[in-house]
């Protein structure tokens, strides 16, 4: 699947997903949006979880599927669970410009795991992979904010 996350000015940004298959979901976002579906990126290919937000938008789950109500929404595995609750942590914690240890990490991981009612799925992720992790995501944020307003930051999922 390619992403393609457009910058614009005086209007929101906007994100198309392109699957495989040729069929495509867009939207309009923000920059909050914008980061934290990069930061979604870097964490589900770096840890090489496909039953993440961008593996069910590859299947073909629609955006605004995520936005009815809950009895109506698709369910949600437990990986993407566990890439929301990750990328929420690393988007955090870098937007503060701090790195969080082992420890503090995991438990920020577990705190955001346990406010969705899921259980943490192992006892820790590694500093080495959490350090690639945040490596990706830095490279990625850097490059949205340098990236001319009208042009596109395409990504292959």
């Amino acid at each position: 699947m390619q992403i393609l996350f457009k910058k614009e000015e005086g209007k929101p940004h906007s994100m198309r997903y392109v699957r495989d298959d040729g069929s495509v979901a867009w939207q309009r976002c923000n920059d909050y949006l914008i980061q934290h579906d990069l930061t979604h990126f870097a964490v589900e290919t770096t840890m090489n979880w496909r039953d993440g937000f961008y593996g069910m938008i590859a299947r073909g789950v629609e955006i605004t599927d995520f936005e009815k109500p809950k009895s109506e929404k698709p369910a949600i595995p437990r990986e993407a669970a566990y890439a929301e609750a990750m990328a929420n942590a690393l988007q955090r914690e870098l937007s503060a410009a701090q790195n969080f240890d082992t420890q503090n990490f995991d438990e920020s991981f577990a705190v955001n795991l346990g406010t969705m009612k899921i259980e943490p799925p192992f006892v820790g992720i590694s500093e080495e992979k959490i350090n690639v992790v945040r490596a990706k995501i830095r490279r990625l944020w850097h490059v949205w904010q340098n990236l001319p307003i009208g042009e596109t930051l395409e990504l292959t999922f």
